[in-house]
């Protein structure tokens, strides 16, 4: 029991911000609908459907990533500095070449919102 509750704090440091940023994003989508729902229902349905729908780009784009950490903190453990810097780099390389191509996709698909009506 002692152990668990040791390695408590070390858990809720690393995990705070991630739990910060999470609520941050809900908190963002409730803003959104409480603005945008005042405007009406068409309105908020409309806001609804595109952002689950560029949702999608967001969360492939986490998991694309969530990899790189891993390989990442993986080398720092086994003190290999040089190792996780070559992971680092290279997913850096990944998310801008990714982020680009995710970037050009929404837009494309913005122009394609009306379509649905």
């Amino acid at each position: 029991m002692k152990s668990a509750l040791r390695e408590i704090r070390p858990t809720l440091t690393l995990a705070l911000p991630i739990i910060v940023g999470q609520v941050s994003q809900m908190l963002m989508g409730v803003t959104d609908s409480v603005m945008i729902g005042r405007a009406g229902t068409v309105p908020l349905a409309a806001s609804a459907f595109g952002g689950n729908v560029f949702n999608v780009f967001f969360v492939v784009g986490i998991g694309l990533m969530i990899p790189v950490s891993i390989l990442v903190s993986r080398a720092r453990g086994a003190a290999k500095p040089a190792e996780a810097g070559e992971y680092l780099r290279h997913g850096m390389a990944l998310a801008l070449a990714f982020g680009v191509l995710e970037t050009l996709a929404m837009v494309a698909l913005s122009t394609q919102l009306a379509r649905f009506g």
